[in-house]
């Protein structure tokens, strides 16, 4: 009987522990906007040409 009591005492601990960092995930914006991180790649800028006169620049100011 006691080894049920101490089960039973950790158990109500692991899922206080457990609630405690999903409700903190939950409130602090961790899933906000899951979908951003992935969508960010499809949505890169992929024009070098501000690399090409940015190269010009420098050239020129030498």
């Amino acid at each position: 009987m006691k080894i049920y009591m101490i089960l039973g005492s950790l158990a109500v601990g692991f899922i206080a522990f457990i609630s405690y960092f999903l409700y903190w995930a939950i409130f602090k914006g961790q899933y906000d906007d899951i979908d951003e991180k992935g969508d960010s790649i499809l949505l890169d800028d992929d024009n070098t040409s501000h690399l090409v006169s940015n190269e010009r620049d420098e050239q020129a100011n030498k």
